[in-house]
């Protein structure tokens, strides 16, 4: 006979009251919300320890509760969290690093779709051109910085027990993107990045260029280029003329 057979026959069979049983539901649900954060933000985990994460991770949930039953849609408010959280304030840079690892499961998680049509955007007449807007891929998103946070990301990733970077160098823009099931990540200038944020916020061609030009310091910008890019890039989905 098994030692302690009977007193787990009579706990699982002792009755327990509705608010027993839903604190143990809560108990359970909060736990799953902060392994959930756990996952999607790695990197985040390793920079500040996973114990003291855990610790950050309950604030977060009892400030932001789940409003839906899907566990991959939790963290999205977590990087503004951590941007306002007083015990990582001497860590700046944490609130970009997990906007990018937000970023880059959203980018994973997109609908696949297909690239913009070339052939039939080069048939549109060139009166039209200032006036296009692009759909932008569900997977692409832009990512701005004061810190070089993708250096960073890829050197905890490679050697999380060895990472030296110096966080002064300078500022980074990020382009997260997706080609068939793999996530791409580029630094691109910052005329670039803004072009892109631009159109991705619904702007048309002209007015993109326009913000992206004031950007360059009388350096230029070679839109034709960055239009190049992002087809190539698959960002651009589709079209309209406004």
């Amino acid at each position: 006979m098994i030692t302690g057979c009977r007193w787990y026959r009579r706990l699982i069979l002792t009755p327990f009251s509705p608010e027993a049983r839903l604190s143990v539901y809560r108990n359970n649900v909060f736990q799953a919300l902060i392994n959930a954060l756990v996952l999607t933000f790695p990197v985040v985990v390793q920079l500040v320890d996973e114990r003291f994460f855990r610790y950050a991770a309950r604030e977060y949930v009892l400030r932001h509760p789940s409003m839906s039953g899907n566990l991959e849609e939790y963290g999205r408010e977590f990087p503004d969290f951590l941007r306002d959280f007083r015990p990582v304030a001497h860590l700046p840079y944490l609130e970009d690093v997990a906007r990018l690892e937000w970023a880059y499961l959203r980018s994973y998680q997109a609908k696949n779709v297909p690239p913009i049509n070339i052939e039939n955007l080069q048939l549109l007449p060139e009166q039209f051109y200032e006036k296009l807007c692009f759909g932008i891929h569900p997977g692409a998103f832009i990512i701005r910085s004061d810190f070089p946070v993708l250096q960073l990301w890829q050197q905890v990733l490679d050697r999380p027990d060895d990472v030296d970077i110096d966080l002064n160098t300078g500022n980074e823009s990020i382009l997260i993107h997706r080609q068939g099931i793999d996530v791409k990540l580029k630094i691109i200038s910052v005329a670039e990045a803004l072009f892109l944020d631009s159109i991705m916020k619904g702007q048309t061609l002209l007015e993109a260029y326009d913000i992206a030009l004031k950007k360059c310091d009388n350096r230029g910008f070679d839109l034709i280029a960055a239009i190049a890019d992002a087809i190539r890039d698959h960002i651009f989905v589709s079209y309209t003329v406004d």
